[in-house]
């Protein structure tokens, strides 16, 4: 591994790189791409800490960028051999990002922050965007790179090519592909924010194809397609909530004096653009021109298989549920419709390329705008539901119980705190969502235990029908009509006498008594007697062996025999003793022949001396009965 001043380098961190013209990104793929820096990935020799290593064409000061909670500044520079290299410090526990989509937010709100501020990035590629703590945080920005004057749009390129690079360009931000000098990174992270799934901003593109990411540039420019968000798939309320939130009328009432009902309420989606076709063909839009109304998108009439439909005549409450769409038209049928036709060159106008990034924000802010009424709806219906639910209640709990077609002429109400049409966020619509289901949640329990109420109170007046007379309330006959009839009632009972057993026995004068039991003092003193008894035997056995039992000899004495030594005294030397002795090898033990005494029983060694004859060693094992002879002529 290579040291670099204080670090050392593990690796290169800059992502593989699609060759151009690789198949499959059409001709954005042959676009050449800028050079993008080496980065090497290394680690603090004295911490461990990993870092990034940005080498230098030529030696530069750190630059200085404004803080941002996505950037990752450098820190340090480190030279070697007239080599410098920009110094990024990475959090522990950093790992390189994979997510495209995390990756492109979090590289837009750096590039809006930069761009607001007269920067640029000028090295975005994939090698910078690391995942800190589940957040995305982009490094590299400002590298001095001499002779490159980087501009935002090349900028929004480079992201387009790094997100290639991590996995797939999102389909969001297809846009990028096509990047003029016009487009902004806060449009496009405006785009990222608005809301919109995948599938709701391709249905979009599949209506305006200047804007898909599957045209060819060179095509799409001279294309003709209408400019306004025109979708099959239109929102649409079903039943009589929607005629009263709307204002409509019935649907019987509609047919009855409009025949062809559904050709006079089929909307009307060819709407011109904004721009005269003056302004298309003789420059530019301007970007700073008034943003054109948005398009309102009437309601169609819903068909009996999408309508929910109350049953008013049996009293129940209609069900509302969420809103439906009706279901998208055949493929097949409509290929070969009229409809499908392209419509002719001279009825629509014609897109220029610098109108991409306007129609792509105009498109968004339609879909918003549907998104925002299509929610407001929703909590206006949730609003009346909860409403009906509460009045509902009410007449339960009353005296008397009116018709629930009553309840159809209620309004709805504001919503408290209900997001207007300018300024929803998501978070505030899933708050809002979420208490409405809440509510609606406790107003169903109390609905519920209403109505079960009402039921008993009815059942016991059908039973008892006299007691409408009586000073009783209905609720209390109810009460007593629930208890189970196998319950008996709980009376007053006399207590039971409970009589001790008696036991009786015949006395010495031929007459039965009464043997009364012993007392706790009379029970203890029976058993204490035979327990202390036991004791004093058991104890007598285990004493009177040890008393009769005759003390040991003392250990241990040894006659030792001398022979062959004409008559000479021999010395008796201790060579190996038992432990149990504590004596010491070399111990003089002795002269023989004679008697030793040895301290306990065991296998002694006995070394035996004498004047003139040779040392003989003998084994003793005591105790012993046996004298021990021992032969020095030998």
């Amino acid at each position: 591994m290579k040291s670099i001043g204080p670090y050392v380098v593990l690796r290169e961190a800059s992502a593989g790189r699609s060759a151009p013209g690789e198949a499959g990104r059409g001709d954005w793929a042959t676009t050449p791409r800028r050079r993008a820096p080496r980065t090497l990935r290394a680690a603090d020799r004295l911490t461990g800490l990993p870092v990034l290593l940005h080498p230098l064409d030529a030696i530069a000061p750190v630059p200085s960028l404004p803080e941002h909670p996505r950037l990752l500044p450098f820190t340090d520079m480190a030279v070697e051999m007239a080599r410098a290299y920009l110094v990024t410090e990475l959090p522990p526990q950093t790992v390189p990002a994979q997510d495209p989509l995390q990756a492109a937010r979090a590289a837009l709100e750096v590039l809006e922050f930069l761009h607001g501020q007269g920067l640029t990035h000028g090295s975005l590629d994939a090698a910078q965007f690391w995942t800190v703590d589940g957040k995305v945080r982009v490094s590299g920005a400002g590298l001095p790179r001499p002779g490159l004057r980087p501009t935002p749009a090349d900028d929004l390129r480079d992201l387009a090519n790094a997100l290639e690079d991590l996995g797939g360009l999102p389909s969001l931000l297809a846009v990028l592909r096509t990047a003029g000098e016009g487009l902004k990174a806060g449009e496009l992270l405006e785009l990222l924010n608005v809301g919109l799934t995948q599938e709701q901003l391709a249905e979009a593109l599949e209506h305006m194809p200047m804007l898909s990411a599957t045209g060819t540039s060179a095509a799409t420019d001279d294309m003709v397609v209408p400019i306004p968000f025109d979708s099959d798939e239109e929102i649409v309320l079903g039943g009589a909530l929607a005629d009263e939130i709307l204002g409509l009328k019935p649907a019987s009432e509609a047919s009855a004096q409009t025949p062809d009902a559904d050709e006079a309420t089929e909307p009307d989606t060819d709407v011109q653009a904004p721009e005269s076709q003056e302004e298309a063909s003789h420059g530019p839009v301007n970007d700073e021109a008034p943003a054109p109304a948005p398009v309102t998108f009437p309601l169609r009439p819903a068909s009996s298989a999408s309508v929910l439909v109350a049953d008013k005549e049996a009293g129940a409450l209609p069900e509302i549920g969420e809103f439906q769409r009706l279901a998208p038209r055949d493929s097949s049928a409509a290929s070969h419709s009229p409809a499908a036709e392209p419509p002719p060159a001279g009825s629509v106008p014609v897109a220029l390329p610098g109108e991409r990034p306007r129609l792509i924000r105009r498109a968004a802010r339609q879909a918003s705008e549907r998104l925002k009424a299509d929610n407001r709806r929703r909590l206006d219906i949730s609003a009346l539901r909860r409403q009906r639910t509460a009045a509902t209640i009410e007449q339960l709990q009353g005296e008397g119980h009116t018709d629930p077609a009553t309840l159809d002429t209620l309004a709805p109400a504001e919503v408290p705190g209900a997001p207007s049409l300018t300024a929803p966020s998501p978070q505030e619509r899933r708050r809002l969502e979420q208490q409405a289901w809440e509510e609606q949640v406790a107003l169903d329990a109390q609905l519920a235990a209403a109505r079960r109420a009402r039921e008993e109170q009815r059942r016991a007046e059908s039973i008892f029908p006299a007691a409408q007379g009586l000073s009783v309330a209905p609720s209390d006959i109810a009460e007593v009509q629930r208890l189970s009839p196998s319950k008996p009632v709980n009376a007053p009972r006399a207590q039971k006498r409970r009589l001790a057993p008696i036991r009786m026995s015949w006395g010495k004068d031929g007459e039965r008594r009464v043997v009364r039991p012993l007392g706790p003092r009379e029970e203890l003193l029976r058993w204490l007697l035979p327990t202390l008894g036991v004791l004093v035997v058991a104890f007598a056995a285990a004493a009177v062996p040890r008393a009769l039992r005759p003390a040991p000899a003392p250990c241990c004495e040894v006659q030792f025999r001398l022979t062959g030594a004409d008559n000479q005294r021999a010395r008796l030397t201790l060579l190996q003793a038992p432990e149990t002795t504590g004596w010491q090898l070399g111990r003089k033990l002795g002269e023989v022949p004679g008697t030793v005494q040895l301290p306990a029983p065991g296998t002694y060694r006995i070394k035996v001396n004498a004047d003139g004859y040779a040392p003989a060693r003998v084994n003793v094992t005591v105790p012993t009965r046996d004298p021990v002879t021992v032969n020095l002529g030998e």
